[in-house]
């Protein structure tokens, strides 16, 4: 499935983009989109597209407030929520008992924009993500070589201790120019979505395919 990512937009903006028959999936940044809390319940709540719901932490945006803003998507009927593995610990576990009670998927997401970690980084990165409270891991890295793309790739072979089958519960890809046949590699290989822009414009990380590309 492709995960059509949406940021910088309005309520109105959303709401047309969503009703569109190519967006298949989307993910909404609600760290981006001018969105009030009444627009988020009624977009997550009342979207027949499958949605996740984003919300970076940066300088602007502290984690009470990036929560907040997922609880209440949760709570709204967002199918999944990403909550980058460097939240705060009591924050995590809040939010995935939140989660659990809410019927919501937690991905858990690990993002390195300068290269790709050694073999031996990226397996703890993975237990990591299942160790706490990952229904689905996300593994994505700069790649600055065909070797860095291919090691992102071997993660779906890994055997976990933990974790009974990763089959649609990895989505390991890379960004930038080398990383790029990755984000279609992924999905050969068994994760549940890849995510993709709505334009050329509008992409939330070098490399990324448009929605129409895939």
């Amino acid at each position: 499935m492709i995960c059509t990512s949406l940021q910088n937009k309005d309520y109105g903006e959303l709401l047309e983009i969503l009703s569109s028959p190519v967006i298949e999936m989307a993910e909404i940044r609600l760290d981006s989109c001018r969105l009030s809390d009444e627009e988020i319940r009624d977009i997550f709540g009342n979207s027949d597209t499958p949605l996740v719901a984003t919300c970076r932490l940066s300088e602007n945006l502290d984690a009470a407030e990036c929560e907040r803003r997922l609880r209440l998507a949760a709570e709204s009927g967002a199918r999944f929520a990403d909550l980058e593995i460097e939240a705060p610990v009591q924050m995590s576990k809040n939010f995935q008992k939140f989660c659990r009670q809410n019927g919501t998927e937690i991905i858990r997401s690990y993002h390195d924009f300068n290269g790709t970690p050694d073999m031996e980084m990226l397996q703890k990165i993975l237990a990591r993500c299942f160790r706490y409270g990952a229904d689905v891991a996300k593994i994505v890295c700069m790649c600055n070589s065909d070797e860095d793309a291919d090691r992102l790739e071997s993660l779906y072979s890994i055997v976990l201790e933990d974790v009974p089958s990763l089959q649609g519960r990895l989505m390991a890809f890379g960004m930038g120019e080398k990383g790029r046949r990755s984000r279609m590699e992924c999905l050969k290989r068994g994760a549940p979505f890849s995510y993709a822009a709505l334009n050329g414009n509008e992409a939330t990380a070098p490399g990324q395919w448009t929605t129409e590309e895939m």
